[in-house]
């Protein structure tokens, strides 16, 4: 299989993740060729394109979007006949219902924590737990980029919340749901939920803990990076006692967990998974990721 990866930062983790799963990058894309070339050339990628027209020219087997999501709607309706793998979140804070007409029915978005072997273990043993009454979500991240507290829960907040509704169901902003600052009170799936994600100016990195109150006790998945280090997640515990082990020491389960999401969706595009598997294994279609953007949407207008 052949790829186009369109973005330059973000984007060179999908090059990764996709060469890892047997394809061939064939161009990077981006605004600007010329400015694309160096990096292109650094990465041993033959070629550089600076517009869709020019993408579907290459004839790709698939085309993997990693813009911000500002520029997902144009991208994703200017390649909606082709198959597409496009990073989270899905539209963003313009999203809008309507436009999800629009997009191809051959597309996936990279919410890669399910594929974290923590969440793989939960995820394997929910139907032991008994009923889940409670979720918690804390995020706390400093990182160089500006976001408002909006953008970063779209970018980075979005990433264990996509790992809830897989465990608990559709997000939903109801009338009982609030939001205080930056924690939304909400349900998932009926599942009374609280989560938070905020900026600390003393965190330098990104830190995640979830905590699911079961039938059989407390399930608490942790994990966190510093800038310039891996990405390292506890093990997950079960009242304290752990049920898989920590990443080892040197190795990035962030990186490794997008290398198995997105080779899950290259395994599709092949024809080796059904749709059905594809979203059994773990990925998700445009209707599982735009319940996403809608609740942080109505979070802010309410």
């Amino acid at each position: 299989m052949k790829a186009v990866v369109i973005g330059a930062n973000w984007g060179l983790v999908h090059v990764y993740a996709l060469r890892a799963a047997g394809v061939e990058v064939i161009a990077l894309g981006g605004r600007s060729a010329q400015e694309l070339q160096p990096l292109a050339a650094e990465h041993g990628i033959p070629c550089v394109v600076d517009s869709y027209a020019a993408v579907r020219a290459l004839a790709p087997d698939l085309v993997s979007l990693a813009t911000p999501a500002a520029a997902h709607l144009q991208g994703l309706q200017a390649l909606r006949d082709l198959p597409v793998i496009c990073e989270k979140p899905l539209l963003g804070q313009q999203g809008e219902a309507q436009a999800l007409l629009t997009l191809g029915d051959r597309l996936w978005v990279n919410y890669a924590f399910a594929f974290l072997p923590a969440a793989q273990t939960l995820l394997a043993l929910r139907g032991r737990l008994g009923r889940l009454h409670r979720v918690e979500m804390q995020c706390d991240y400093a990182l160089p980029q500006s976001f408002t507290p909006q953008q970063g829960w779209f970018e980075i907040g979005t990433h264990p919340l996509s790992f809830l509704t897989l465990l608990c169901g559709e997000p939903r902003w109801e009338r009982q749901s609030r939001r205080e600052g930056e924690t939304l009170y909400c349900s998932l799936g009926g599942v009374p939920a609280v989560l938070r994600c905020q900026q600390r100016a003393q965190q330098q990195g990104i830190a995640q803990r979830l905590a699911l109150y079961y039938e059989a006790g407390l399930v608490e998945l942790s994990g966190a990076f510093r800038l310039g280090q891996p990405w390292q997640y506890d093990a997950l515990r079960l009242n304290g006692q752990a049920l898989c082990a920590a990443t080892p020491p040197g190795q990035d389960a962030w990186i490794q967990a997008n290398q198995s999401s997105l080779a899950t969706m290259v395994r599709q595009f092949a024809g080796e998974l059904t749709p059905l598997q594809a979203v059994q294994a773990g990925v998700f279609p445009a209707c599982r990721a735009w319940p996403i953007d809608q609740l942080l949407i109505a979070a802010w207008q309410a």
